[in-house]
């Protein structure tokens, strides 16, 4: 402050001194340039004509002067002081109305602000009050075509005849029930989702009998495996056949040992045992075989590509469970093509593609649902020009690739759903077992659909859940 003061005091020290002299002046002359001059040197500026010693410029006396102008510092300190504390009020005093004029409009701000929020309050809560009223509407005319169907459902389950008909005799056939609807008519709204009823009910009966046969079938399963160990020897009665069990039924120590349901004995050409091992299964998912015999089983657990000789001797086994370009998340089918071994993965949605002898070649695949993209890919057959057919589950069709392993056509986008299996005959006849229609799809060469066979069942010509 007190720099600011002095400076203040300069500047006004210079503003009251001669241009001339330079000397501080109380009485003087000022000049057209806003520059002074005192009395004595007023003279020599005429004579000059009115040359200003300051600025250089031409100039002319005007008419004012000043005079009594007090230049010592005391006063001039004073002057300055009461000239800052009329500045700091003056400041103050607009700091106050700004700030009241800054309140007023917050406060105009904050009333526009709640009015607008008291607005949209109220329209969601008549908007609330619609839908409710709406709502309740709906669940009214939902209760009415209820009770309309519980009386029509009553009346079809209890058969109940027309009571305006007239009453018949014990010898006469009983009269037939009123029915839901003339065959001819059109169904009403209330028919239709009658019929759907029925049909979602036939749908979950044919599950319940689907999941009936699954269960005695794997009870089956265990019943064999059983004689299969060896857990009835020699001259013990086998609980599937009443005839006494020869010597042929050896115990498991011997070999092993097989039965029809029937209780006729198998030979004892069988080879595999589960458990970890190189030479054991596992999950055992798909087979193949080469033009040498030799037999190729994929399984889940590494290693995942088995090999035996056409007389159960183990031979060799590779691939492995891992995240690497060669390795499997969970392989599924298998076929073989001029040394070459193709192997589907599900997980990673890829066919791998190794030589006989476990050396890896490529992959090709992504997971996808667009040209050379695959999804869950199980069943694969090479056929005999080299064209690569897989079935994909997920995407519920039968793509094929050349034998360079590129896009050739998709088979059967409007009929499969969730096919498991393909194979290809002699004459290009392509077969595709389908797990969710419970059938077999047959298509020729172009993909075009020739017939169908099959049906979930447990008699015969009928399949449940074909995997």
């Amino acid at each position: 402050m007190i720099q600011a003061q002095n400076k203040m005091i300069e500047e006004i020290q210079e503003f009251f001194s001669c241009s001339g002299c330079k000397k501080l002046q109380k009485s003087g002359h000022i000049l057209m340039c806003s520059h002074l001059i005192c009395t004595d040197c007023l003279p020599s500026l005429m004579v000059s004509q009115y040359h200003c010693p300051a600025c250089k410029r031409d100039t002319l006396v005007t008419p004012h002067a000043f005079y009594g102008i007090v230049t010592d510092k005391k006063n001039i300190r004073k002057d300055c002081k009461q000239f800052q504390n009329n500045f700091l009020q003056f400041a103050e005093e607009q700091d106050a109305a700004f700030v009241d004029q800054l309140e007023e409009k917050i406060k105009q701000i904050e009333q526009t602000y709640s009015a607008k929020i008291k607005e949209l309050i109220t329209e969601k809560e008549s908007k609330i009050k619609k839908i409710r009223e709406e709502h309740r509407e709906l669940v009214g005319e939902v209760s009415k075509r209820n009770t309309k169907v519980k009386a029509i459902l009553k009346d079809v389950i209890q058969d109940k005849p027309d009571s305006s008909s007239p009453s018949q005799s014990d010898s006469s056939p009983p009269s037939s029930p009123t029915p839901v609807h003339s065959p001819t008519s059109p169904m009403s709204p209330i028919d239709e989702s009658f019929e759907a009823k029925l049909n979602e009910s036939a749908y979950t009966n044919q599950l319940v009998a689907r999941r009936v046969y699954q269960r005695k079938h794997r009870q089956g399963e265990r019943k064999a495996f059983k004689i299969r160990r060896g857990a009835f020897k020699t001259e013990e009665t086998c609980p599937i056949n009443t005839s006494p069990v020869k010597q042929e039924c050896a115990t498991f120590e011997d070999g092993p040992t097989h039965f029809t349901k029937s209780g006729v004995h198998l030979p004892s050409n069988i080879f595999g045992k589960r458990g970890t091992g190189t030479d054991r299964f596992k999950y055992p998912k798909g087979l193949a075989t080469d033009t040498n015999g030799d037999v190729f089983v994929v399984d889940s657990e590494s290693p995942c590509i088995r090999v035996w000789s056409s007389e159960g001797v183990y031979k060799n086994s590779f691939g492995t469970i891992g995240s690497e370009k060669n390795e499997f998340a969970n392989p599924w089918g298998i076929a073989i093509y001029q040394e070459k071994v193709y192997v589907t993965d599900i997980e990673k949605h890829k066919i791998f593609v190794y030589k006989t002898n476990g050396k890896y070649v490529t992959s090709f695949g992504k997971e996808g649902v667009s040209i050379n993209c695959l999804k869950e890919p199980r069943g694969i057959f090479v056929s005999e020009e080299g064209d690569v057919y897989v079935a994909e589950c997920e995407n519920n069709r039968v793509q094929v690739f050349s034998e360079s392993l590129k896009h050739k056509c998709f088979i059967g986008e409007e009929q499969l759903v969730k096919p498991r299996d393909v194979f290809v005959d002699e004459k290009e006849n392509v077969f595709v077992l389908d797990w969710g229609t419970t059938c077999i799809h047959v298509y020729d060469s172009d993909g075009e659909l020739q017939r169908e066979f099959g049906m979930i069942g447990t008699e015969s010509g009928q399949m449940t859940q074909p995997w």
